[in-house]
């Protein structure tokens, strides 16, 4: 009982430490809402495709998720810079999101996969939009 008590510590302190250095590497924030009054930022982990990023919401039930499915136009800021994206919720491409994370993160996205819930997380595709970024 003691030795699997060990073990768990082990792997919670390596999934903690794997998931300080994964967010100081991908670290975006995504701003939602950006109409109303208040503004909200999420700190999230991305996975780069071209110009676009992808992003998983835990569930369907995530504050930031709900108020994109609202107003897709959102903004990431990233590296000192802010720039805008159209999100799309792309529930179906779970298994494209998986691979991207897996090749541009490679053990540190192994260590933090049993920490996600592939049956309820919703991957988000963020569309850069050009200099400028209103809606069309």
């Amino acid at each position: 009982m003691r030795a699997a008590g060990i073990v768990l510590a082990c792997l919670l302190g390596l999934a903690v430490v794997v998931g300080g250095w994964l967010a100081s590497r991908e670290r975006i924030v995504l701003r939602t809402n950006l109409y109303a009054p208040q503004v909200n930022e999420t700190a999230l982990w991305a996975a780069r495709e071209g110009l676009n990023l992808w992003v998983e919401a835990p569930s369907a039930e995530a504050d930031w998720y709900r108020q994109l499915l609202d107003d897709p136009l959102v903004e990431v800021r990233e590296r000192g810079r802010t720039l805008r994206f159209l999100a799309e919720p792309a529930p179906h491409a779970g298994a494209h999101l998986r691979r991207l994370r897996r090749s541009q993160h490679g053990w540190a996205d192994v260590a933090l996969s049993p920490l996600r819930d592939p049956e309820r997380g919703v991957p988000v595709r963020l569309r850069r939009m050009p200099a400028g970024g209103h809606r069309a």
